[in-house]
């Protein structure tokens, strides 16, 4: 429509200038004004709007679970197994003609700090943000737990819920990190929606998309990368790897396995072998019953000298540890490098007979040489390899990180890829503290890292020991953060802290990294690719462990979120892998939970 102007008229009002006094009149004088007597209006002509056709689709149904699938049936039987805590006597069958009413209980701190709920209960809670705004670990992280529950699966067997460690399934997975400039490390920080349901909805809509207030939580991943060691600055290494040569290393890895434990180490040193420097040296300690020593000191230049020791090594007899550590020591410290990296790596398959001296003992030796500068990783060899808990302590006494291998394709990942990082030192003591603005974080959750606790008073006492950190090495964090209502700004800031390894006196070093609003996405589906694939993997180790956190979620909300992903990154081998392993491990919780309903 055209507007029509507004019309206005003059006119005369009369203003007193004086006012009247005794014996003198009031003095006025005339005063003109504009009054609307037409307001603007539009004419009667019209444009007529110009419109189009467009399809859209709305959802009148939402989408559910059909009856016979495996997400129907994981649905219904985690609600029932809901309801059932508070009503044991109630029946399958009366559940299921009801099952709406099935409400996962809601779970909260309980009145404890985070460290006695941790000792309680195994799993980190949310914590209020102006009670508690510091979140403080270790950087070095493992990822021995995800080998072991991948193993079990395949075997078509569940691992132990104590087993699983979320970090070290986000942390099983490489990222596109990198580090700017002549900075020690790179932080980066991305925060998006949860795509997880996270509201207490009905079991059996449980991984129903788009209910209302459902995704009211958001995730915060943050990444840490150290720099890549520069051309030249690797020192060279000596590497003493004690090997487990008892009767049991004669078995396969895995059922599925075509080569025996042994096999898989011997094949692994091989593969390593061709990778290392001419002026590295390598040193060779077998035990069984006893420890033997199959090669002393040798330089990589001669390598078919390694080789045939390699190949000399045979299987018999009990597995007697703590020979093959004292032995595997001595090996180090005669061959000791005062300008070189020192390194011991044992490979067992369980550490079940540590010796007559026992545990304590052992740690005290393993403690000793990791001060000196002589650090011990571990690998576990096949599914008890993997399992035994004893490695994983023997590698955080050593300074040095622990592995599982369930395969010959994952013992050669580790020698040839996950080492190679941690031979040269580049930081020690690193710590990782999270400072979350109060004004815009309610609360948070850290996903994970129960056993790398630091307390926050500790994050700038340097006496406190904590992980050492390698060249190019990746540390990924997830934590699940409530914003306050209306809350838009920064989420905190990350402070990183260490010693200096290539500095005479362990020069200390602290940096802060903002992490600002810029990094949030939105909506989960606005994430990149790996951030949606890692939140997968971290709910699917929740969900193996049974946290209570998650007791409202399912394995069929993660498959739905895995196969949202992009083409491109679906079809890559580690999404493929997850996949199928969350897909094993829904089948086998059904089966478990449906032999668990009283007849």
């Amino acid at each position: 429509k055209h507007p029509a102007p507004a019309v206005y008229e003059t006119r005369i009002r009369k203003v007193c200038v004086s006012p009247e006094r005794p014996g003198v009149p009031a003095v006025y004088r005339d005063e003109p004004y504009t009054v609307c007597v037409t307001p603007q209006s539009c004419t009667t002509e019209t444009i007529p709007g110009v419109y189009k056709d467009e399809e859209y689709r709305v959802c009148v149904t939402p989408e559910s679970p059909c009856k016979g699938t495996p997400d129907f049936a994981e649905l219904s039987l985690r609600g029932y197994r809901a309801l059932r805590e508070e009503n044991p006597k109630l029946t399958f069958t009366q559940f299921m003609r009801h099952p709406d009413v099935a409400h996962p209980v809601i779970p909260t701190d309980e009145g404890m700090d985070e460290d006695d709920y941790v000792s309680k209960f195994g799993t980190r809670p949310f914590v209020d943000c102006v009670r508690d705004h510091l979140s403080t670990f270790g950087m070095d992280v493992d990822t021995a737990a995800y080998t072991l529950a991948r193993a079990a699966l395949r075997e078509d067997k569940l691992p132990a819920p104590d087993s699983v460690r979320v970090e070290e399934f986000v942390n099983y997975f490489k990222q596109p990190y990198t580090v700017e400039g002549d900075e020690a490390f790179g932080v980066f920080a991305e925060s998006a929606q949860s795509p997880f349901i996270d509201t207490l909805v009905q079991a059996r809509d449980a991984a129903l998309p788009g209910v209302e207030n459902a995704h009211s939580h958001e995730l915060l991943k943050i990444g840490i990368k150290s720099r890549a060691a520069r051309p030249g600055e690797r020192k060279p290494a000596v590497l003493t790897f004690v090997v487990d040569t008892s009767g049991s290393m004669n078995k396969a890895a895995t059922k599925d396995s075509g080569l025996s434990r042994l096999n898989i180490v011997k094949q692994a040193l091989t593969s390593l072998v061709s990778a290392l420097n001419p002026e590295d040296a390598v040193a060779i300690v077998g035990f069984g019953d006893q420890a033997e020593l199959i090669l002393p000191r040798t330089q990589a230049r001669h390598a078919q000298r390694i080789l045939d020791a390699v190949d000399s090594m045979t299987a018999g007899g009990s597995t007697n540890v703590e020979s093959g550590l004292n032995m595997g020591y001595r090996m180090a410290d005669e061959s000791y490098g005062s300008n070189a990296v020192n390194r011991m790596v044992l490979f067992s398959d369980g550490v079940a007979n540590v010796g007559d001296k026992g545990p304590g003992d052992i740690l005290k030796l393993v403690t000793l040489f990791a001060q000196r500068g002589v650090d011990l990783s571990t690998v576990g060899i096949g599914m008890a390899g993997a399992q035994d808990p004893m490695l994983r302590t023997l590698a955080d006494a050593g300074n040095g990180s622990c592995h599982a291998a369930d395969s010959l394709n994952e013992a050669q990942k580790i020698l040839l890829e996950k080492l190679p990082p941690h031979l040269n030192t580049l930081a020690r003591d690193a710590k990782v503290q999270v400072d979350f603005n109060a004004d815009t974080v309610q609360s948070y959750r850290l996903l994970g890292y129960e056993k790398r606790k630091i307390a926050d008073k500790d994050f700038r006492n340097d006496k406190i020991d904590s992980g050492d950190v390698g060249h190019d090495t990746l540390v990924t964090v997830f934590y699940e953060i409530v914003r306050r209502p209306q809350s838009h700004g920064a989420l905190g800031k990350v402070y990183l802290r260490w010693k200096d390894a290539g500095s005479p006196r362990l020069e200390v070093v602290e940096r802060n990294y903002p992490i600002e609003q810029s990094t949030y996405a939105g909506a989960a589906s606005n994430a990149s690719p790996d951030f949606r694939f890692l939140a997968c993997v971290a709910r699917f180790a929740e969900l193996l462990r049974d946290s209570k956190w998650v007791r409202h979620g399912s394995y069929a909300e993660v498959l739905t979120e895995l196969k949202r992903l992009p083409p491109e990154f679906k079809s890559k081998p580690e999404c493929v892998e997850v996949l199928d392993l969350v897909e094993r491990a829904q089948r086998l919780s059904v089966a478990k939970w449906k032999s668990e309903i009283p007849h």
